[in-house]
């Protein structure tokens, strides 16, 4: 097979069918060509395998990738959106590497997937695009994803060996918890921040709350009388474990950001956006980035950094780790949210109460 450019600018593909017969073709551009020429390419593929008694059902890899997705529909709308985009790059390897059938996929081509995410991970980025360059955590779920399915294609009987089995995670280098020091948080909340995301980033602050528990809370979530707050599932956001189901207690300066945020409530969720809907994650990512450059913070800046900050805080301020992580809860504290509203959480007022001088000094918690 061959394909030449001719003067006139056009394509030729000069190839041989599965009969043998040879085949001349013009194309407008080099891709048409190319993509005829993977198309006679596995016809005879095909024909070989008819022709020397091969059993002749064939498995398409973008079927068994389409398969393998919708086996993780009833997963988190979050976690099915991560399983789709990397099924997508797949799939786009595979096309870029003439892959059409599963037996197709060698040990090599594993290889090189491997390396192409090592590549991402390495490769010179400017601080704006730091953000799109793959971390560990993103490469390593690409490759659990890939021998994930064709542990599956295996288990169908549909392939006799995995071609991704040599590939292992990426290990990952110790690091320190990533959170905003006491003079970060004044400088950030010393400028001008969009209302009511100052509110949100607070709240974030002094609970440890994820984006999607505090984006849906509402005011029926909201004791600010007896001072608690109650994360709980919803039909529009499924906690990500049982555990997350909580009932965490409000400190001094979280309720005086509350008390003022019910006073220009306009809907039932907390936090709304001028159109009255609850406020996305990206705008809410960009509106951090943007105030943290304002104010002269270097290190990066995102909302998911409250949490971690709550938690380190908590850490310096020597409060137990059993109760750091019934207030973030994590998996490893096994209470339902049956038997949570009890002394316990009355009891860890004292620790969240530990956070109200993180702001003080600044005077920063008015609410514009």
């Amino acid at each position: 097979m061959a394909i030449h450019k001719l003067k006139n600018g056009k394509y030729l593909l000069y190839t041989v069918d599965q009969y043998g017969n040879k085949v001349r073709i013009r194309f407008y551009t080099r891709k048409d060509a190319e993509a005829v020429e993977v198309k006679f390419k596995n016809e005879k593929i095909e024909a070989q395998r008819i022709k020397h008694g091969i059993k002749p059902k064939i498995y398409l890899i973008e079927k068994q990738l389409d398969e393998y997705l919708l086996s993780k529909k009833m997963l988190r709308p979050k976690s099915y959106k991560k399983y789709a985009g990397v099924v997508s790059q797949i799939k786009i390897f595979c096309h870029v590497n003439s892959v059409l059938y599963i037996d197709q996929f060698t040990n090599d081509l594993g290889t090189n997937y491997y390396n192409f995410l090592l590549n991402n991970a390495n490769s010179q980025m400017n601080e704006e695009e730091k953000d799109k360059r793959l971390s560990v955590c993103t490469i390593n779920f690409y490759v659990q994803t890939l021998k994930s399915f064709f542990n599956e294609e295996v288990n169908k009987n549909h392939l006799t060996r995995s071609p991704v089995l040599h590939l292992r995670p990426v290990r990952k280098n110790k690091i320190q918890p990533d959170f905003f020091t006491a003079d970060e948080l004044k400088k950030f909340f010393s400028v001008s921040i969009p209302y009511p995301y100052d509110c949100f980033f607070k709240t974030l602050l002094y609970t440890g709350l994820r984006f999607g528990e505090a984006a849906n809370l509402t005011w029926d979530d909201i004791d600010l009388e007896t001072g608690f707050l109650e994360v709980k599932n919803k039909s529009t956001h499924a906690l990500k474990t049982e555990s997350s189901n909580r009932i965490l207690p409000i400190c001094e300066e979280l309720s005086t950001v509350l008390y003022q945020l019910k006073k220009n409530a306009i809907s039932e969720y907390l936090f709304v956006n001028k159109l009255n809907k609850t406020i996305n994650e990206r705008t809410t990512l960009e509106i951090c980035k943007k105030t943290a450059k304002e104010c002269g913070i270097k290190s990066r800046a995102y909302p998911h950094k409250f949490r971690s900050t709550f938690a380190t805080m908590l850490t310096i301020k020597k409060v137990p780790v059993e109760h750091i992580q019934r207030l973030l809860g994590h998996s490893s504290v096994v209470t339902t949210q049956k038997h949570y509203a009890n002394d316990k959480e009355t009891n860890l007022h004292s620790e969240v109460e530990l956070l109200n001088d993180l702001l003080k000094e600044s005077d920063v918690l008015k609410v514009s």
